[in-house]
């Protein structure tokens, strides 16, 4: 099974320093917000520096904070299409009766 962001950061919690655990735990949380939050809204948000958040990234085996963010909007993505395409269908459904 391939391995999703949000199961690597599970697995990495007990290597994390007390302020990635809290970006962490933002992260876990709050999945969809932390998608799409800018570095800076992140770390507002977690009580932590950038850079936190950026050696995160990197720990997790990511390039940088940018990479991280696609691959969890990226899951994000995979995890609402099939329920969107679930209620477009049903719709349509109604529609044809």
């Amino acid at each position: 099974m391939k391995s999703t962001v949000l199961t690597k950061l599970e697995k990495q919690l007990s290597n994390l320093t007390a302020s990635q655990k809290l970006v962490a735990d933002l992260i876990l949380k709050k999945p969809t917000d932390a998608a799409f939050m800018t570095l800076d809204q992140m770390a507002g948000a977690a009580g932590t520096s950038t850079t936190t958040i950026i050696r995160l990234s990197c720990s997790l085996g990511f390039k940088g904070f940018a990479d991280f963010q696609r691959s969890l909007q990226e899951l994000l993505r995979n995890r609402v299409a099939p329920t969107v395409r679930l209620d477009v269908n049903l719709k349509d459904l109604d529609h044809d009766r």
